[in-house]
């Protein structure tokens, strides 16, 4: 099978949309080392809808990302959805960041937090 290299080599800009419970669990942090490792230029950030990133590179290397946001998920994390759009945006600077998070009425699931989680655990030991 041949591989069109024309295809590989075209550069992309894309809009990712992650939908489900995406907030508080890590993605952030997982999406920036996944996007490096990619070598793509972007952002990611939280807004009300869940995660949104904004990204550019190859074609195979966005496809690869992709892939991965759904194999390499953090483990409080459930993925909904990935919704993904081109766009003609030219993305500032050379590297891919952790943006804000935009606030408002949050319409996506946040995890409870970890710590109050393993909290709740260390209590019902000490009382169990």
């Amino acid at each position: 099978m041949s591989v069109n290299t024309k295809d590989t080599h075209t550069r992309v800009n894309a809009t990712i949309r992650i939908r489900g419970i995406v907030q508080g669990v890590g993605f952030r942090p997982t999406i920036w080392r996944i996007a490096n490792e990619c070598d793509l230029v972007g952002e990611v950030l939280n807004d009300t809808n869940g995660v949104l990133i904004h990204v550019s590179g190859y074609l195979q290397s966005v496809d690869q990302f992709v892939q991965r946001l759904h194999a390499e998920a953090p483990p409080l994390a459930r993925i909904d959805a990935i919704e993904r759009t081109s766009h003609n945006k030219d993305l500032k600077g050379n590297q891919f960041r952790i943006g804000a998070s935009d606030s408002g009425n949050a319409l996506t699931g946040i995890a409870p937090s970890l710590s109050l989680i393993l909290c709740n655990c260390r209590w019902l030991n000490e009382v169990l």
